[in-house]
């Protein structure tokens, strides 16, 4: 007897490596957007140190001090730019994850279309069977009669 043979079974196929591609987007994506956060920590953590060194200047040059504010200025500057950069990382992971949802129902639909088929598929089987039981059971009580 021949097994269960899904129609759509090179359907579920493409389905499910488009969801493991989206899910690579994702992930790719999502390490994307933590390596801009903790860059942004990172000079958020300088710029502390530089206005931290700020307060004990007193004594200090002009131009140290010059320097400093020029540096910290810079800092500022990258970090919005860095923010930036994070939080586009961050719409850029929200679109890759919701495509990656997307494809992953589209294969759920298609897996439970199988399921149901295979179900339906089960069911045929049994009738099946039980036709040719009925048969067989007719042919041996008519046998028995004959005899």
């Amino acid at each position: 007897m021949k097994g269960f043979d899904y129609a759509l079974e090179s359907v579920l196929k493409i389905r499910m490596k488009k969801e493991d591609d989206r899910l690579f987007d994702f992930a790719r994506a999502k390490r994307k957007h933590d390596e801009r956060l903790e860059s942004l920590k990172e000079i958020e953590g300088e710029i502390g140190e530089i206005q931290e060194s700020f307060s004990n200047t007193e004594n200090k040059r002009i131009e140290y001090i010059k320097n400093n504010y020029f540096y910290l200025e810079n800092l500022r500057f990258k970090k919005e730019k860095t923010k930036n950069m994070a939080s586009e990382a961050g719409r850029a992971c929200e679109l890759k994850r919701q495509a990656y949802e997307k494809a992953q129902a589209n294969r759920k639909t298609i897996e439970t279309h199988k399921e149901k088929q295979r179900d339906v598929y089960k069911m045929e089987q049994k009738r099946k069977e039980e036709r040719m039981l009925d048969e067989m059971a007719v042919t041996a009580f008519k046998r028995k009669r004959e005899l």
